[in-house]
C-alpha cells in the first residue's frame, strides 16, 4: 500500500517532520466490512440470475400455451369441417332414399345444429374459418341460395356421393338398417363426450372381406391406444365399421380425440359419436357391459 505525505498547504512533501496529512490510493477496510460488501455483491448477482431464470421460464410457459391453444384450435376446426361434410353427406343420402326431403341444407342451419346458441359467441371466428374452407377449397360441396319458406337462403349442397362398396357375406359383419342418421353431429366441449359410443370408420378395406386375425388385430390396436382411459365396455364388429361403448362420456371424449384422424395401416381413422340406442340396436348384449364390468 503506497501513502502520500501532506503539510498543511496541501503540498506533497518528502520529509516526514512536515507532515500534516497522510493519504492512500486504496481504501483500508475492517474484516467485517469486507465480508458485508461481498455478501452484497452476491446477492445482487443472485437476484438477477433469479430474475433472469424466472423471465426464461415465463416465456417457455406462454409459447408453450400458445402452441397447445393452437393445436386445440386446429382440432377444433377439423372436427367442425369433418361434422358438416358428414352431415351434408347424410342428408344427400336421405334425399336418394326419400325425394321429399331436400338434397341441401341451409348454411346458418347446419351452424344452429352443430354450434350451441350459447357458444355461437365465442366460436364464431372458428365457425367462419369453416365457411371460407368449404366455399373455396371444398370441391364436392356447392353453395346457392334455395327459397325456404319463402325467404331466401344460403345452402350447402352435396355434390359427390359416397362410393358403394359390396356387401360383405359375413353374418357377424352384416350391415345394420339402422346404419343411415344414426350419428349425432353437435360440437362440445373437448373434455365432454356427446355420448359414451363411438362409430369408427377405415379401419377395414371396403372392397375386401377381414378375417378373424385382421379383426383381432384392430381390436388389440384400439385396446393399446385407448390403455389411459377408463375404460372401454365393450367392442363391436358391424360390416367396415368399429363400434366402441366407454363407461362414461369423459372416456369417450378421451377416446374420440385418440382414436379421430389416427393413422392405421396408412388409412386415417375417422371417428364420430353414436347414440347409445342406435349402439344398443346394433348390440344388445352390450346393455350388460356396464354391469359385466364393474
Amino acid at each position: 500500500m503506497i501513502f502520500r505525505v501532506y503539510d498543511n498547504h496541501n503540498q506533497p512533501v518528502d520529509d516526514i517532520t512536515k507532515a500534516y496529512k497522510l493519504t492512500t490510493t486504496e481504501g483500508i477496510h475492517s474484516v467485517l466490512c469486507r465480508v458485508r460488501r461481498s455478501v452484497n455483491s452476491a446477492m445482487q448477482h443472485l437476484a438477477w440470475l433469479a430474475v433472469g431464470t424466472t423471465a426464461f421460464l415465463t416465456l417457455g410457459w406462454l409459447i408453450k400455451h400458445r402452441l397447445k391453444q393452437r393445436e386445440e384450435s386446429q382440432n377444433a376446426y377439423k372436427d367442425l369441417i369433418n361434422n358438416i361434410i358428414t352431415l351434408l353427406e347424410n342428408q344427400y343420402e336421405d334425399h336418394l332414399h326419400d325425394p321429399e326431403v331436400k338434397p341441401w341444407l341451409a348454411i346458418t342451419h347446419i351452424r344452429d345444429m352443430l354450434i350451441p346458441s350459447q357458444d355461437r359467441k365465442r366460436l364464431k371466428n372458428l365457425w367462419e374459418q369453416a365457411v371460407k374452407q368449404i366455399s373455396q377449397h371444398e370441391s364436392r360441396i356447392r353453395a346457392e341460395s334455395q327459397l325456404i319458406h319463402g325467404e331466401e337462403y344460403e345452402v350447402w349442397r352435396w355434390i359427390q356421393p359416397r362410393s358403394s362398396s359390396p356387401s360383405p357375406t359375413r353374418k357377424k359383419r352384416t350391415e345394420s338398417p339402422h346404419s343411415s342418421n344414426e350419428e349425432t353431429y353437435v360440437y362440445t366441449p373437448p373434455d365432454v363426450g356427446l355420448t359414451e359410443c363411438l362409430k369408427l370408420r377405415n379401419f377395414f378395406d371396403p372392397h375386401g372381406i377381414a378375417d378373424d386375425d385382421e379383426i383381432d388385430l384392430v381390436v388389440d390396436s384400439i385396446q393399446n391406444l385407448c390403455a389411459t382411459v377408463k375404460r372401454i365396455e365393450h367392442i363391436g364388429i358391424n360390416s367396415i365399421f368399429v363400434y366402441l361403448k366407454f363407461s362414461s362420456k369423459e372416456a369417450a371424449a378421451q377416446g374420440f380425440h385418440l382414436l379421430n384422424n389416427w393413422k392405421y395401416h396408412g388409412r386415417e381413422i375417422i371417428a364420430k359419436y353414436l347414440r347409445l340406442e342406435r349402439y344398443h340396436a346394433h348390440f344388445p348384449e352390450a346393455r350388460e357391459s356396464s354391469s359385466t364390468n364393474n
